[in-house]
């Protein structure tokens, strides 16, 4: 029906989480211009994440975890400035994590654990200064993060969990609340431990 097609672009919030859908998420969601709660988490979406989804710049929350996406996080994931929440989490995402998330000001939540994200962390995140819960723990994530360290000062708590745990361990953080193995793993409460119980 035209009006109720018409209706969708309107669409403010995009919830199916917790069913078992499948498929893949078309690049055509890219033009639910007013969207700003984006949530497929719990299913069973694969195939590669549309970069169209960085047209959406009115999202706050965008949660896509428990899903089977593969590829690359989209650069144009840079875009949605006003993104409070991002969940990528226990999905099959490779590549580097794209240094034009370091942009993104407002984002207090970024969760990409269990994933086959590679590279290090780029210096653009230094900036993200309102980040309280931060898990790249299980992939295979390398290098010092300490550069991180200042964006949690302000806070009385927050969440930082990297694969710091083993020895020769993939990243240095001296901030890390938990520290996980990729070597071994398995499951995110018997691989990851807090930071004073690292070998």
């Amino acid at each position: 029906h035209t009006s109720s097609y018409i209706d969708m672009y309107n669409l403010e919030i995009l919830d199916v989480s917790f069913n078992k859908l499948n498929g893949t998420v078309p690049s055509a969601i890219g033009h639910l211009s007013n969207l700003g709660w984006l949530i497929l988490q719990d299913n069973y979406f694969a195939g590669t994440l549309p970069s169209a989804i960085g047209m959406l710049t009115h999202l706050v929350q965008m949660l896509l975890d428990r899903n089977l996406f593969s590829g690359t996080i989209p650069t144009e994931f840079g875009r949605l400035e006003n993104l409070w929440m991002l969940q990528m989490g226990m999905n099959r995402l490779t590549g580097p994590i794209p240094k034009e998330l370091g942009v993104l000001k407002n984002l207090h939540v970024l969760l990409l654990e269990d994933n086959y994200l590679s590279g290090t962390v780029a210096e653009t995140f230094a900036n993200l200064t309102s980040l309280r819960y931060f898990d790249i723990g299980v992939n295979e994530i390398t290098g010092d993060l300490n550069f991180l360290c200042h964006m949690f000062d302000s806070f009385l708590s927050y969440y930082f969990r990297a694969d710091c745990h083993h020895d020769g361990p993939d990243v240095v953080c001296r901030c890390c609340t938990a520290c996980c193995s990729n070597e071994d793993f398995t499951g995110p409460i018997m691989g990851c431990f807090p930071p004073e119980l690292r070998h």
